[in-house]
């Protein structure tokens, strides 16, 4: 089985997972990066960077 690693603080995870079950990964988490430091949906943490980069450089550090 494959592996898809969630770097989340806000249990996402048990939200993908469901989904990407039947594409054969098996949805893991980590809190080795604190994704926030990208910014918020919520706008509490500016973000510096669009979604999209945002979301590479979670990719790349986890």
């Amino acid at each position: 089985m494959l592996k898809a690693v969630i770097a989340t603080k806000h249990k996402k995870a048990p939200l993908i997972a469901p989904a990407l079950k039947p594409l054969g990964y098996n949805v893991v988490t980590t809190s080795l990066f604190d994704t926030d430091t990208l910014g918020m949906f919520t706008n509490e943490v500016q973000r510096d960077c669009s979604a999209q980069i945002a979301a590479l450089t979670k990719a790349q550090r986890v």
